[in-house]
């Protein structure tokens, strides 16, 4: 359902150099999307309460830089999508 919050999740996974990370928003929402390291820590934040729309599937590249640009060692990362009242992570 285009109307609900979903996490889709990324493809390709794994990924080299690049991967697409899918979402759905229920309500138009300021959305926030960060990606951390096995450790916990942030390695970049790919939008930071940017205002998305509703109704369609929300598509980021994220291509294994981190906040600096530098390029991350490979690894096991997680991305958590904040928009609005709903919080979720892959």
């Amino acid at each position: 359902n285009l109307y609900s919050f979903a996490l889709i999740g990324n493809y390709p996974n794994p990924f080299n150099p690049t991967t697409t990370i899918l979402f759905t928003l229920k309500e138009n929402s300021p959305v926030t999307l960060e990606i951390f390291n096995a450790l916990g820590q942030k390695v970049k934040t790919l939008y930071r309460d940017q205002m998305l729309r509703a109704g369609q599937v929300h598509r980021v590249t994220w291509d294994g830089t981190n906040d600096k640009n530098q390029k991350v060692s490979s690894g096991m990362f997680i991305y958590r999508l904040h928009a609005g009242r709903y919080t979720a992570q892959k």
